[in-house]
């Protein structure tokens, strides 16, 4: 009987630890999107400020507003939305910048560069004047996290990243 109750028992424990331990994509995904949503509206108003953020497996977009204030008095606001399509089985943490406003900013980029699809959308404002540039492509896109959760967001990148390199361990 002893010996029942022990197999039931290590059997019960290894259920636990594997359903907890192992997420899944779509869980890792809701986890760092959760991660993320926690930066909205954080930043440094009087700098920069992280307006929104949205993260799936299909496609990233940030909006962030930047001021730049003279004599106490905004003469450029720069609102970026960024939008990047791109399989992040490819990406990689680049860097992690401190930043005001309690907030860290993660340079991703990737591997295989020739595959990366950043759109950038810039409208200024300067002296009451509104400006839209055209678009811009480029291989790095930024994600901002709270001071308090950037390990939390390294490892279930990471995490992601790892599971996704698993669905095609080929790289096809």
């Amino acid at each position: 009987m002893k010996k029942l109750k022990t197999v039931f028992l290590f059997l019960a424990l290894v259920c636990a630890g594997n359903s907890t331990l192992a997420q899944t994509k779509e869980e890792t995904v809701k986890y760092i999107q959760n991660i993320l949503s926690l930066s909205n509206g954080n930043g440094d108003k009087s700098n920069l400020l992280v307006l929104d953020q949205k993260f799936n497996l299909d496609l990233v977009v940030t909006k962030t507003r930047v001021n730049e204030v003279v004599g106490g008095i905004n003469q450029d606001i720069d609102e970026t939305v960024s939008v990047f399509e791109m399989p992040l089985s490819e990406a990689f943490i680049l860097e992690e910048i401190s930043i005001s406003g309690g907030l860290v900013q993660f340079g991703i980029s990737f591997h295989n560069k020739a595959k990366a699809k950043e759109v950038k959308k810039t409208f200024y404002h300067h002296f009451n004047k509104n400006y839209e540039n055209d678009e811009e492509f480029t291989d790095i896109f930024n994600l901002y996290v709270v001071s308090g959760k950037v390990e939390n967001f390294k490892k279930a990148f990471t995490h992601l990243i790892e599971l996704l390199k698993k669905e095609d361990p080929f790289g096809n």
